[in-house]
């Protein structure tokens, strides 16, 4: 519910001291006039008198503000708020006339003005000064009380809209992992069985290297980071492992520097662009190439991979890039770049972030 969130608390306390000032500024303003001025003594009877007038608009903020106001900016019903803020106005008005009704304050008769016979008695206004003053201080009061509420209600939304992306971001980084899995592992599994009896010491290098690679993928993939270094190895144990189907039939080239910062990324970031560089850059009937950079650059890292075309007319990256580039924008917001050219006979991608 609406009330029982942390915003509500924030707002309610700001009401309470708005209108604790409120209270407390008739104490401060006649005990200092009673100090600087020749004037009476300060009494509390005058406190009470003023409190008695400010009384009336603290109870319609209350009706307002727990009855009234979620009308409008939790229930969004603007025709039924109109409506019940109207009758709401007009009965705190038609109070007031009834308890002010235009005679002197502190319940004093007015003195009857001399009239000459024939004379016509003085014309009342219709509207009283005092009058049309209540009825802005009211107008003000539920505006500024709708203008607090929806403050609120709109940065409770936005909270609720960020923790429901981060939710959405744990789980489409857990369907990253799995689309890594199935197409990956099952093909380096059947390529390891089919080395066991003609090079059983490649084999064993292999099962090494995919057992490097699910750890990765199981315990790195936990975490909201992982060091540079660390994906860097992901990236060779990978390409490595894809040696093995396509072996001298393409042309793949790693460029990665000696030395390499101990820098933070997000986990798994890097390796849907290269696993579709496998997945849609191979041809097994004409040459093919996947060419990788991975760098630090002044506050950057630049990843760039450019492959070959096998010719799939399928929509490229699919939903694992989609789920890429959202949690880059979740993640880095608007510090990050990811330029992909699709041109001929050539697929590129460059991505450009900070590190975390």
């Amino acid at each position: 519910m609406w009330f029982k969130t942390k915003d509500t608390k924030q707002e309610t306390l700001v009401y309470v001291v708005l209108w604790v000032i409120l209270m407390v500024a008739p104490i401060l303003s006649l005990w200092a006039h009673a100090a600087m001025h020749d004037a009476p003594p300060f009494r509390w009877g005058d406190v009470l008198h003023v409190w008695g007038r400010i009384l009336p608009f603290l109870l319609l903020f209350v009706v307002h503000n727990f009855v009234v106001a979620p009308i409008l900016v939790y229930k969004r019903n603007v025709h039924l708020y109109a409506a019940v803020a109207l009758v709401l106005v007009l009965a705190f008005q038609g109070l007031q006339c009834t308890r002010h009704p235009g005679g002197p304050p502190h319940g004093k008769k007015r003195p009857m003005p001399h009239r000459i016979d024939g004379e016509r008695p003085p014309h009342r206004p219709v509207v009283q000064s005092h009058e049309l003053m209540s009825f802005f201080m009211v107008v003000f009061a539920m505006g500024a009380n709708l203008g607090i509420k929806n403050y609120y209600r709109t940065r409770n939304d936005e909270q609720r809209l960020a923790e429901l992306e981060r939710e959405n971001l744990s789980q489409e980084l857990e369907y990253l992992k799995h689309q890594i899995n199935p197409h990956f592992f099952m093909n380096t599994l059947n390529n390891i069985h089919a080395l066991v009896d003609i090079d059983p010491a490649k084999a064993k290098d292999s099962i090494v290297k995919l057992s490097r690679l699910m750890r990765y993928v199981l315990y790195e993939g936990e975490k909201q980071q992982v060091s540079l270094p660390r994906a860097m190895d992901f990236l060779t144990q990978y390409a490595a492992l894809m040696r093995m189907r396509y072996d001298s039939l393409v042309d793949i080239r790693f460029n990665l520097p000696e030395q390499v910062p101990q820098l933070m990324i997000p986990p798994l970031i890097i390796a849907p662009f290269l696993e579709n560089a496998f997945k849609h850059g191979v041809s097994y009937q004409r040459p093919s190439f996947i060419h990788v950079w991975l760098d630090y650059e002044g506050n950057e890292i630049v990843f760039r991979c450019v492959n070959s075309k096998n010719g799939d007319t399928q929509e490229r990256g699919g939903l694992g890039l989609a789920n890429v580039r959202k949690r880059l924008d979740l993640i880095f917001g608007k510090r990050y770049s990811l330029n992909i050219s699709d041109g001929d006979g050539k697929y590129e991608v460059t991505l450009k972030m900070p590190p975390l």
